[in-house]
């Protein structure tokens, strides 16, 4: 078995709208990437856990028996991950094409850095509402720029 060059890590809860458009642009934004796509569905009510039954590969996807939550979810899906890079992805995204080329390229160039976070837009106003991951002086994230 191959190991993909990345894993995608998606926890889902409901809102299968928003999830078959979010696999829809990443099938269309990744063409030539070999990655994985790791769905963790969190007792989801509305047709979600039967959609992501018809999934095939790249998709690998665990369909949870009790509630969990975003964190317990997203370990979950590391521990089964193949590949070294691991990127986490929610839901309601919509990629466009280009979106995966520049994360690529900070992590070859900067080879121990720990993590890169996107540039992402909001698409109601078409303003930044994410650029990356910053800290506070006590060691709290923060989306810059929102």
């Amino acid at each position: 078995m191959n190991v993909p060059e990345v894993s995608i890590l998606i926890a889902v809860h409901n809102r299968l709208d928003l999830t078959r458009c979010c696999l829809e642009t990443l099938e269309r934004s990744l063409a030539g990437v070999d990655y994985e796509v790791l769905i963790v569905d969190d007792l989801s009510t509305d047709g979600t856990r039967e959609f992501l039954k018809t999934l095939g590969a790249p998709y690998r996807v665990f369909l949870n028996e009790r509630k969990g939550n975003f964190a317990i979810n997203n370990n979950l899906a590391a521990r089964e991950a193949r590949a070294e890079r691991l990127l986490f992805l929610n839901n309601d995204t919509e990629l466009a094409p280009g979106w995966y080329e520049p994360m690529r390229a900070g992590l070859e160039r900067f080879p121990d850095v720990g993590f890169i976070g996107n540039l992402q837009t909001n698409p109601t106003t078409h303003r930044y509402d994410h650029m990356g991951v910053v800290f506070a002086p006590w060691l709290t994230p923060a989306h810059y720029g929102q």
